[in-house]
């Protein structure tokens, strides 16, 4: 009996200290839970971001095309070498940098820069051919598509040209250098001569002028009209005929007055030759 009381009492004493160690494990273990489900929601956002990340470095292009290091400014790539230097195992690169651009070799233009002083000769529409610096041989078809309308440099306009290229010109691509002729102004029943023979009124420097020699070789100042003019050659509109005689430049004066002094004498000689026969008359 005292044994079997003594049993009792240890389990009555087993009884009180489970039922309240009981609610204090629960709640440790639920404590636990919550700490598990905050980690388990910290890992979550944090394999999120690692996806994003990695997500990220697959750069998708929004275009087919060629690959060319560094950025392109009006058809030149100079920052490739330097890119090309961080495009390595260790290398970095600044943030917000262009580091690759992808071009399409197809269509071909050509970016072109014409002086200011040539500005007028160059507008869309006119055509005129294209020479490949790497391949001298072949002559492609251009026409002028746009010109800026501001300068893109100090004294320089930007032009796009547009440029035919077939299946044999599959060796051209973009970045390559070229030599553009275009044809300004074409008109094959001009009227030319030396731009040295053109002179310019003294009072007034648009009306122009040029020296004839005519039938008896004798010189003639002849007012004309100047219109398209290059290094070579002026087309003249108005003024002159095909055949007229032009001198290359100014006559000089002093060949003039010569000559005058020359015609002189012969008068003299021809005055005394009358005085001479007056008096015979009277004798």
């Amino acid at each position: 009996d005292v044994s079997n009381e003594e049993v009792a009492k240890r389990y009555d004493v087993q009884w009180d200290n489970t039922r309240v160690a009981l609610p204090l494990a629960l709640k440790k273990a639920r404590m636990d839970l919550e700490k598990t489900k905050i980690t388990r929601s910290r890992s979550e956002k944090k394999l999120k971001k690692l996806l994003g990340d990695r997500a990220a470095m697959l750069v998708k292009a929004p275009t087919s095309g060629v690959v060319y290091y560094g950025k392109c400014v009006r058809g030149k790539f100079s920052t490739s070498t330097t890119t090309t230097a961080s495009l390595r195992s260790g290398g970095s690169l600044t943030a917000n940098t262009v580091f690759m651009t992808i071009v399409k070799p197809r269509p071909l233009f050509v970016r072109a820069t014409v002086p200011e002083a040539q500005l007028h000769n160059v507008r869309p529409g006119i055509k005129g051919t294209v020479t490949p610096t790497g391949y001298p041989d072949q002559k492609l078809v251009a026409i002028v598509e746009s010109v800026s309308a501001i300068p893109i440099s100090s004294g320089s306009f930007g032009s796009k040209i547009t440029v035919a290229v077939g299946r044999k010109d599959e060796t051209l691509m973009p970045g390559m250098t070229c030599k553009a002729k275009l044809v300004a102004y074409l008109n094959e029943e001009a009227l030319t001569i030396p731009p040295k023979c053109i002179l310019s009124d003294e009072l007034d420097e648009a009306k122009k002028y040029v020296y004839l020699l005519d039938k008896n070789d004798k010189q003639k100042k002849q007012r004309v009209t100047v219109g398209r003019k290059t290094d070579k050659k002026a087309e003249i509109l108005k003024g002159l005929s095909e055949g007229d005689k032009v001198l290359l430049a100014k006559p000089n004066g002093k060949q003039e007055e010569e000559k005058e002094e020359k015609e002189k004498p012969d008068e003299n000689k021809k005055n005394t030759d009358e005085k001479k026969e007056k008096p015979d008359e009277q004798k």
